[in-house]
């Protein structure tokens, strides 16, 4: 059994593109509104930002910089309002062993997702929905996105292995390389073996780096570049070792997400400098948004199972 993954590399230009709409909408609007309760933080770096701090804690900042949500560490900053920013160093707890895999605590309410025809189960978070037909890959039986994003999906494939596909193999490493069959611009960068809540196998990692350019980005001389890595973690599960091969279930979860590297432009001047740092500032936001979102996607993998035998 080959089970074929077909990927689309425009996947990252179309949600890009989202963004892009959705923050120079933004900016604009925000341009007109007064400057005059503005706050002036400067960085460590020796960066100028100034807006309205609408969250201020013992850790962080959060500035509404022309509509744009920015969020600095108290380490990143200087002063704010020419008042020198002092921080006091943390505790640091003894250090822990860590599993392979750490999932933090999910107190969030959960829906449970059961298919009998191929005997699997799983839990996914109440904000998570589960993808229309038409969203999923035509190889996949489900899929499953958070309400609030579109920068990370899961989809869940299943199938047999044929005795073919496992003579002369003694687990599922030996299969990887004959099974995955993903589109050719993908890179693999890792295989590892992977012990979750109820099940064993192995998680491989693809990813491929491509550029987004911006036209006319707010504040910025010439075009905006923007490279993103676009990210396929696999998660393989099978029971066909472990049960003699009485059992030939095979089980492939596909997790996609997108990370923002510093953005750059051809153009060298000071307000290029400053604005490609805010610019790089709102992209950070959002990688620690989509890190949130994946450690929810792998609690959702951490809760999946399959049954002893088909029903």
């Amino acid at each position: 059994m080959t089970m074929d993954i077909s990927i689309r590399v425009t996947t990252a230009k179309t949600r890009t593109a989202f963004f892009t709409i959705g923050i120079v909408t933004a900016i604009v609007v925000s341009l007109t509104l007064s400057s005059a309760y503005a706050e002036t933080v400067i960085l460590k770096s020796g960066k100028t930002v100034e807006g309205k701090i609408i969250e201020k804690t013992g850790e962080y900042v959060r500035l509404n910089f022309c509509g744009v949500d920015l969020k600095y560490y108290l380490e990143e900053i200087a002063s704010i309002d020419e008042k020198p920013i002092k921080t006091e160093p943390l505790p640091q707890p003894a250090a822990q062993p860590q599993p392979e895999e750490p999932f933090p605590v999910d107190t969030t309410p959960k829906e449970s997702f059961e298919n009998n025809e191929w005997g699997y189960s799983l839990q996914y978070p109440s904000l998570w929905t589960i993808m229309p037909a038409h969203k999923i890959k035509k190889v996949m039986l489900m899929g499953l996105e958070p309400d609030d994003s579109s920068l990370v999906t899961l989809q869940l494939q299943a199938g047999n292995w044929s005795e073919e596909d496992t003579k002369g193999k003694s687990s599922i490493a030996d299969l990887i390389d004959g099974f995955l069959k993903p589109h050719p611009d993908l890179r693999r960068e890792s295989v590892k073996p992977i012990t979750l809540r109820y099940e064993s196998g192995y998680l491989i990692r693809f990813s491929y780096k491509t550029v987004e350019v911006i036209d006319n980005a707010k504040g910025i001389e010439g075009p905006l570049y923007v490279p993103v890595k676009v990210i396929f973690d696999y998660y393989l599960f099978s029971p066909v070792f472990s049960s003699q091969g009485t059992d030939r279930r095979s089980f492939l979860i596909e997790v996609s997400y997108i990370e923002y590297q510093d953005v750059s432009t051809q153009v060298d001047s000071v307000k290029n400098r400053t604005k490609m740092y805010e610019w790089n500032s709102y992209y950070r936001n959002e990688n620690r948004k989509t890190e949130a979102k994946c450690w929810e996607a792998r609690e959702i993998i951490n809760s999946f199972r399959f049954s002893d035998k088909l029903p």
